[in-house]
């Protein structure tokens, strides 16, 4: 009888509240909202923060080498939305 191992990826739960995750494959984006990128540095760290601990409480590896930022600028008002792409 062969075993099945089941993983949950339970991480938007830690960082739902300061951003919005985006969960593919061996992916995890997530999106920062932000009219500075002062602020935007603040919630990014904070959010790597959770997610190196989230990686090594579940034994698996972060690439910060393999790591985007993309800046995207929406409407008039010119809010900026980056998302942090991490493998």
């Amino acid at each position: 009888m062969g075993r099945e191992i089941w993983y949950i990826n339970d991480l938007p739960l830690r960082i739902n509240s300061i951003s919005e995750p985006i969960l593919y494959a061996d992916d995890t984006g997530v999106i920062i909202s932000s009219i500075s990128f002062e602020y935007f540095c603040s919630v990014s760290n904070l959010v790597l923060s959770h997610k190196i601990k989230w990686f090594a409480a579940n034994k698996l590896s972060l690439y910060l080498d393999k790591m985007n930022i993309t800046k995207f600028i929406q409407g008039i008002h010119h809010i900026l939305h980056y998302v942090l792409v991490t493998k």
